[in-house]
């Protein structure tokens, strides 16, 4: 009796890891998605901001 305690006892303790750990993935993958969000808006803001001149050296 004692043995399957120790057996359920350590699936209880293996299931709750498992179950971290794909919350941990899944809060990478969120962050993986944020960062990749800011990576397109930071490009946006420095495609705006280019400047262009109608003639070479001359920037208005």
């Amino acid at each position: 009796k004692e043995m399957l305690e120790t057996r359920n006892n350590e699936a209880a303790v293996a299931e709750a890891g498992l179950l971290a750990a794909r919350a941990n993935a899944q809060a990478a993958r969120q962050d993986t998605g944020r960062a990749d969000a800011e990576s397109q808006g930071l490009e946006q803001q420095r495609n705006n901001l280019k400047l262009f001149s109608p003639v070479n050296g001359v920037v208005t």
